[in-house]
């Protein structure tokens, strides 16, 4: 009996070395990737609650939790996370960082990523257009006779501008709604961003 034990005893002596050789303990790391690195964006001037989307990806089949820190530069403010700023997934997420656009010129919105010391960042470039509008009165022409003429206008800018966030006052009353908006504007309005 005390022959068999000792076979036993070195069998695993033996076995459990083997093993851990065979069949590493599977090592638990932290890596990620953010991304894009050098995304770019266009937006109109005076925009709040703009908008840009990264991509966090581990590559780990694992459920992993990230903080995220968002970071304006540059004319771009106010960069934060609707969604909060931990993110736990599997493998990839998308996280949108909300921004606003006070002055035209150009910025950074970057995120970074970190978890155990580990850290990666993706960033986009941003131009705000401040290019003015032209707005100019196309009908009527000359002296007006009737007593409700039709009033025909033509707004041409680079096309950044939201049709919603124009307005018309008359004789400092709100007309707007008096008004169809068709998109086109005249022949010879010419982009000019």
């Amino acid at each position: 009996m005390v022959a068999r034990r000792r076979c036993f005893v070195r069998s695993l002596a033996l076995i459990l070395p083997l093993s851990t050789y065979f069949f590493p303990a599977r090592r638990l790391t932290a890596q990620i990737s953010v991304t894009p690195d050098g995304g770019s964006a266009t937006v109109p001037l005076n925009s709040t609650e703009k908008s840009v989307s990264f991509t966090l990806y581990t590559g780990v089949s694992e459920t992993q939790t990230w903080h995220v820190t968002p970071t304006c530069s540059g004319v771009i403010t106010g960069c934060w996370s609707p969604n909060g700023y931990d993110f736990t997934f599997y493998q990839a997420t998308g996280v949108t960082i909300k921004y606003s656009t006070p002055t035209a010129g150009s910025g950074t919105i970057q995120l970074t990523a970190s978890r155990m010391g580990v850290t990666d960042a993706g960033w986009y470039n941003v131009t705000v257009d401040g290019t003015v509008p032209e707005i100019r009165l196309l009908q009527p022409v000359g002296d007006v006779g009737v007593e409700f003429p039709t009033i025909q206008l033509a707004w041409c800018d680079n096309n950044s501008l939201n049709a919603g966030s124009r307005w018309i006052r008359l004789n400092g009353v709100d007309k707007t709604s008096s008004f169809n908006y068709v998109a086109g504007g005249p022949p010879d309005c010419v982009v000019k961003a």
